[in-house]
């Protein structure tokens, strides 16, 4: 596994436009890890494990780094979570 601060360092990164998070269940890891990669973050799109994660936590860890959170299957049926900059 690569960390978020390494890709960060090891491209250069200054923004991302877009990440998406497929981790199979790793979400808490992610975010329990460090996370000021999201105040360079403009949208989320995750698929959260809520049975292996504490999806309610999580949820509002990113909604709290001033990101508007779009649940699951809320815009359409198939939509994963999303987070939005608020701007």
């Amino acid at each position: 596994m690569i960390s978020v601060g390494t890709i960060i360092q090891k491209f250069a990164v200054t923004r991302f436009a877009l990440i998406k998070i497929d981790i199979e269940g790793s979400e808490q890891e992610l975010f329990d890890g460090p996370t000021e990669w999201l105040a360079r973050t403009d949208a989320i799109i995750i698929e959260f494990h809520p049975t292996v994660v504490d999806y309610p936590r999580l949820t509002s860890l990113v909604s709290s780094s001033g990101f508007r959170y779009i649940p699951a299957h809320s815009v359409f049926p198939e939509n994963m979570d999303c987070f939005t900059k608020l701007k």
